[in-house]
């Protein structure tokens, strides 16, 4: 099972390296199927800051720094707010949750004009963001609304979500790393695994970044929402049988 997890993890950080996302909402429903849920977040946060972490290094100079400073701000606010109120939620709502999350790009007003440059806007993406990190492991689809009317091109766009993302998985890995060592059902993955999701993901981005180039920026935006649709769709109907 352990090297059927981590061949998983460099196929989606392969699908996240071409879209920015859907890699991990994917990866996100096989781990918490398989897994108790403290364990599955550490997981997906090692696998989403390598990939999301060798991303943003790949198209660093693409990077629009202005946005990250807020953007964590509002983050470490949330992540200090779950310390105090988080609760687990069955594996049933948890997959209706994830399956929500992937299509909610497509019931929010496209004409909210929403710009992740902007300071105060910025702050309230990394709010929300978090919150939908630390509560179904993505937010992806709640970051991409505040992409859409920004002046970005494609690769500032895959850079800059993948320096916030990269930093959103470090604070779930802080709060989710935390209860794993103190539920010890949870301590059963071999470390062997913990360490070789990072070169997995690596290496799926690497080889994701080598399709990216070969899209133009209206391919990149409609094959995100298809893989999201199909996944959103997926997952509800894997929530709703649970609940059977």
């Amino acid at each position: 099972m352990w090297f059927g997890i981590v061949a998983v993890m460099a196929a989606t950080s392969f699908l996240s390296g071409i879209l920015g996302m859907g890699g991990g909402i994917i990866l996100m429903g096989v781990l918490v199927l398989l897994l108790p849920l403290a364990s599955a977040m550490v997981l997906h946060a090692l696998t989403q800051i390598a990939a999301n972490g060798s991303r943003a290094w790949l198209h660093r100079r693409h990077i629009h720094w202005g946005v990250l400073r807020w953007y964590v701000l509002g983050g470490l606010a949330v992540l200090g707010l779950f310390f105090f109120l988080w609760f687990e939620v069955p594996k049933s709502w948890f997959f209706i949750g994830l399956g929500l999350m992937a299509l909610l790009g497509n019931v929010l007003p496209k004409s909210w004009q929403l710009d992740v440059t902007r300071p105060v806007q910025s702050v309230v993406c990394g709010a929300l963001v978090t919150a939908g990190q630390l509560f179904v492991g993505v937010a992806g689809s709640i970051l991409d609304l505040f992409f859409i009317h920004a002046r970005l091109n494609r690769y500032q766009v895959v850079a800059t979500k993948a320096i916030t993302q990269t930093s959103g998985h470090l604070m779930k890995l802080t709060f989710y790393g935390s209860l794993v060592f103190s539920q010890p059902q949870s301590l059963g993955i071999p470390f062997w695994v913990y360490v070789a999701v990072i070169p997995a993901a690596f290496l799926g981005t690497r080889l994701g970044a080598e399709v990216l180039h070969r899209l133009d920026d209206q391919q990149f935006r409609r094959y995100t929402r298809w893989v999201l649709n199909a996944v959103g769709v997926v997952y509800i109907t894997r929530g709703v049988l649970m609940m059977l």
